[in-house]
């Protein structure tokens, strides 16, 4: 059992998959790329928080992608709980999932300015290697694989800034903003406080729907969401 962290990573995710609601009921996209993230976080918090290194920042890196800037809205939450019938894209899935992402670094970093928590979200780029297509058809994949070796990073270059957010002093970043080759690059329109206060109340709605669902989690475990919930909206921005 860790006493503390001092760096979250979040990389997981997945995309252009088929419509599929994960375990607890959840669109696939979003619950992999974003609310398991969100989930982890909540849950690791207080060991972050306990780290006490003066010369180190604990932190909170989130991966996203370029692709966010595809995404055209932000769905409504019974989508997302696949309690409504609608067309569903899986480049927009993938592209909200993305979008949510920066959201939710801007959210944490202001909620834990106080705590001295960084959070940052990072764009890898076109990384080769990761199998992130691998939903993608075969044959498409194969017409794109001479472009790919070509002008693709290799899995240790799509690691670098990565890396960079994971080790660089904290005075030597800015809380909440979005990093590229190692350096910090500006949102597009779609990040802004009314989208911010959209996905983290989806984000919260989920919470509760999976916690009424969930009857074998103990009262320990909800108190220690509350205490978590507690901790966050201190400096609630949303």
């Amino acid at each position: 059992m860790f006493k503390y962290i001092h760096v979250i990573i979040n990389n997981a995710g997945i995309m252009g998959v088929p419509f599929e609601l994960s375990v607890d009921g959840i669109e696939m996209h979003f619950a992999t790329n974003v609310f398991g993230h969100y989930v982890v976080v909540e849950r690791l918090l207080p060991l972050l928080l306990k780290t006490d290194r003066p010369d180190f920042k604990s932190r909170v890196i989130v991966v996203s992608s370029g692709l966010y800037k595809n995404a055209e809205t932000i769905p409504q939450v019974s989508k997302i709980l696949g309690q409504k019938t609608y067309e569903y894209n899986p480049k927009q899935a993938y592209a909200f999932s993305k979008l949510a992402n920066c959201l939710y670094t801007v959210a944490l970093a202001k909620m834990l300015e106080p705590h001295n928590v960084g959070v940052y979200c990072v764009r890898p780029g076109f990384v080769n290697g990761t199998e992130l297509g691998r939903e993608t058809h075969w044959i498409l994949r194969a017409l794109a694989a001479p472009i790919i070796w070509f002008i693709a990073k290799s899995l240790e270059q799509g690691c670098e800034t990565l890396v960079y957010l994971a080790e660089t002093p904290g005075d030597q970043l800015k809380t909440g903003a979005m990093y590229y080759e190692k350096k910090e690059e500006p949102y597009n329109e779609m990040v802004d406080i009314t989208a911010i206060r959209q996905v983290w109340a989806i984000l919260r709605h989920l919470e509760d729907t999976v916690w009424k669902r969930n009857s074998q989690m103990t009262d320990e475990q909800r108190d220690h969401g509350e205490r978590v919930r507690e901790i966050l909206e201190e400096s609630l921005i949303v």
